[in-house]
């Protein structure tokens, strides 16, 4: 999808004052044909107690909610693309290959 001519070129204010949000996961991402709806997470360890608790809790909570346009989605989908494009080159991460499924249904 193309970004096509807009009749409006605004040009960009940066207002200092937004809140920065940090989320280590990405819970849920839908798409409902107008709109991409992201819930970003933070996992929440629980208090630990030695002797009571075998292995750490926690939870995931939701730290921010992100609703993109089509247009806004393909712009962060490319500009994470790019992203990982440099982190590979340094070697940093290695992108995983999705599994081909065959019409029989086995995957490879």
């Amino acid at each position: 999808m193309s970004k096509g001519p807009t009749p409006f070129d605004f040009p960009f204010k940066d207002i200092p004052e937004v809140n920065e949000i940090f989320a280590d996961d990405m819970h849920l991402m839908t798409f409902n044909g107008q709109y991409a709806h992201f819930t970003f997470t933070v996992d929440r360890m629980d208090e630990f107690k030695p002797g009571v608790n075998k292995k750490p809790t926690g939870k995931k909570v939701a730290v921010a909610r992100l609703v993109l346009t089509p247009t806004a989605m393909l712009k962060m989908v490319n500009s994470l693309n790019q992203i990982v494009g440099a982190l590979e080159q340094q070697g940093t991460v290695k992108r995983e290959q999705p599994a081909i499924i065959n019409p029989g249904g086995s995957v490879q």
